[in-house]
């Protein structure tokens, strides 16, 4: 079996998002860019999701939802954070995961965090 490096089907730039530190009862809203390159020998389909989303006080979403991109392409998915006006402070802070599917099966994703203080 070959290691999946060389199965690679996407590309992802950067492959952690930090929303940085957002003070407690604050409700901010941040957003970032994901660049998404599709690096396999021909057309694909991603779908993108967030996973590990954590309970309650802090809420991540990505747009588009989906990106079909030539080989060789690249596009940007945009990662929303909102943090709710009662988030407490966590000391380990949210966490959660941009997930990235091309025929039903996880093929990359990207951590996010937001430091609530």
């Amino acid at each position: 079996m070959d290691p999946p490096i060389l199965n690679a089907k996407v590309s992802l730039d950067p492959v952690s998002l930090s929303f940085g530190a957002v003070p407690s009862g604050s409700g901010q809203t941040r957003q970032m860019s994901v660049a998404l390159t599709n690096v396999s020998g021909g057309p694909q389909t991603y779908s993108l999701a967030i996973s590990g989303q954590p309970a309650g006080s802090v809420a991540y979403n990505v747009s588009p939802s989906s990106l079909t991109l030539a080989a060789g392409a690249t596009a940007n998915a945009v990662i929303t954070m909102a943090a709710s006006q009662g988030a407490p402070a966590v000391a380990n802070g949210y966490q959660a995961f941009l997930e990235v599917k091309a025929g039903g099966t996880s093929i990359g994703h990207a951590a996010l965090f937001t430091l609530v203080k």
